[in-house]
């Protein structure tokens, strides 16, 4: 691990998860636990740091129109999750999950992956096709 760790370039943020298991992360970084919720706050955190420092940088920072709709979609998505887990709910886990889901889907929007349903809405949208 640590070998691919040195590889990689900054600003990478290493997120290790299955904190909750209670074992050491192999490598520097952020330790969380979807399940428990153990480091979402260092998490967020570490994040707000980064982009404090490539901001401070002169990186650009910014997202447009689009890019925030998904930015603020994955966000929205992952408080629910916080939120959902923090809870009493006996199908919290679940739903926790759906809501990590859709953060992960909001996110893939934004750096471009496209999905079938996306390529079929876009063929329907563009063409008539008759009965």
């Amino acid at each position: 691990w640590r070998g691919a760790l040195a590889q990689l370039a900054p600003p990478t943020l290493v997120v290790w998860t299955k904190r909750d298991l209670g074992c050491d992360p192999p490598g520097a970084g952020v330790f969380v636990s979807a399940a428990t919720g153990l480091g979402l706050d260092a998490l967020g955190e570490a994040l707000e740091a980064a982009l404090a420092t490539r901001a401070a940088a002169g990186a650009d920072v910014y997202a447009s129109g689009r890019q925030r709709a998904h930015l603020e979609a994955a966000r929205r998505a992952l408080g629910e999750a916080i939120n959902v887990l923090a809870g009493d709910d006996p199908a919290r886990t679940e739903l926790g999950a759906f809501e990590v889901q859709e953060a992960l889907e909001a996110l893939g929007a934004l750096v471009g992956e496209v999905s079938t349903d996306d390529v079929l809405d876009r063929i329907f949208a563009q063409f008539c096709i008759g009965k």
